[in-house]
C-alpha cells in the first residue's frame, strides 16, 4: 500500500475530481483512507467521479443550453467555433474512456458506493450521493470528525 507524502492532519480539505474511478475497486477503499489521515479533524473532503451510465453528451448539451440562456446564441455558436480542437481532444479521450470503461478497467461508482468508502475510512457527516455534471458524475462531500460522537452522523 503506497502512502501520501504528507503527515497526518496536514490538509484542511481534500478535494478528488473524476480521478478514482480510474483505480480498480479494491484499490480505491485505501486512498480513501489516506485522504482521512492527511486530514486534519474537522477538515472536510469532497470526491466526485463519473458513474458507470455517464454520457459525454449530456455534459456538452447542458453547457451548450447554460451557454445560450446566459450569453445568447451568437457568443454560444462564437464560443463553440473557437473551441472545436480542443472539444474535438476531449471527446477522443472521452471515447477513450468509455471503451476502457466497457473493458472493465475502471471501476466507475455504483450509488452509494462512494458513501461506502467513506464510512469505512472513518468520515462521519457523509453527504448522499448528488448528481452533477448534468446528472453524469457522483459527488460527496464528508467530515473528518472531532470527536468519536461525530463519527456516525450523516449530512
Amino acid at each position: 500500500t503506497h502512502t501520501l507524502p504528507f503527515p497526518n492532519d496536514y490538509f484542511d480539505a481534500v478535494v478528488s475530481n473524476n480521478t478514482l474511478y480510474t483505480l480498480p475497486s479494491n484499490k480505491q477503499s485505501p486512498i480513501y483512507r489516506e485522504f482521512f489521515r492527511v486530514i486534519k479533524p474537522g477538515g472536510i473532503v469532497i470526491v466526485s467521479n463519473i458513474h458507470a451510465h455517464w454520457k459525454m453528451s449530456a455534459i456538452y448539451i447542458a453547457h451548450i443550453h447554460w451557454s445560450i440562456k446566459k450569453q445568447g446564441v451568437f457568443r454560444t455558436m462564437a464560443e463553440i467555433l473557437r473551441l472545436i480542437i480542443p472539444s474535438i481532444r476531449i471527446l477522443y479521450y472521452n471515447i477513450l474512456i468509455k471503451r476502457e470503461g466497457r473493458g472493465k478497467s475502471y471501476a466507475f461508482p455504483l450509488p452509494k458506493k462512494q458513501q461506502d468508502f467513506l464510512r469505512t475510512a472513518g468520515f462521519s457527516h457523509i453527504s448522499s450521493d448528488r448528481m452533477v455534471y448534468a446528472k453524469q458524475a457522483i459527488m460527496n462531500i464528508a467530515i473528518k470528525p472531532d470527536t468519536e460522537k461525530e463519527k456516525n452522523s450523516v449530512l
